[in-house]
């Protein structure tokens, strides 16, 4: 490209002819720099590594939760999660879980009072939502959850097994009275 430059000052239309035809073979030499540049740095490595190859095994995710009717005083609050395996094989998914009340941001941290949750199969590409039957709210409950000084929370540890691996799904959701949904609230 210097020698580019050099003709290119000269302004005669030969000078101009000759720095093109220096502009060509420098230009084929810095299309293939970078190409080799690139295999060297950015294929060669996700090659070794093995990106981008698919895999055979389930990936499976929470893709939603959600309160099946509003709460009414001594009646059972149910949820409904939904599960989906985005993976390329079956999925044996179990857990533990709980649904309790407590002060507003204050979670669980430990597995006191959680309740084993059925195995279910998932075949791959699938959605499936399931039903839990969550806590018992008072007439008082009800009024601290809507004044945001109580909070419904759902905590669960979900594990799903796929082609004899154990994965797990840590999972904590609580519920946002002046948005009538729920929110994360981490992974613990």
């Amino acid at each position: 490209l210097f020698i580019v430059g050099m003709y290119w000052q000269r302004r005669d239309y030969a000078s101009v002819r000759t720095a093109f035809y220096w502009l060509i073979p420098a230009c084929v030499a810095f299309v293939l720099v970078a190409l080799s540049a690139y295999w060297y740095y950015v294929v060669k490595p996700a090659r070794a590594i093995g990106v981008g190859e698919p895999t055979n095994r389930a990936n499976v995710w929470v893709t939603g939760i959600e309160l099946l009717k509003p709460f009414e005083p001594a009646e059972v609050v149910r949820l409904q999660i939904e599960f989906t395996n985005k993976g390329n094989s079956d999925a044996e998914l179990s857990g533990i879980w709980k649904g309790l009340l407590t002060p507003q941001d204050s979670f669980p941290d430990d597995y006191a009072g959680t309740l084993p949750m059925q195995v279910f199969h998932m075949p791959p590409h699938t959605k499936r939502r399931i039903i839990f039957n969550s806590v018992v709210p008072t007439a008082e409950d009800i009024k601290a959850i809507e004044a945001e000084k109580l909070s419904l929370v759902f905590w669960a540890r979900f594990q799903y097994e796929t082609l004899g691996q154990v994965y797990t799904i840590p999972y904590c959701s609580a519920y946002v009275a002046p948005f009538k949904g729920f929110y994360d609230c981490g992974r613990k």
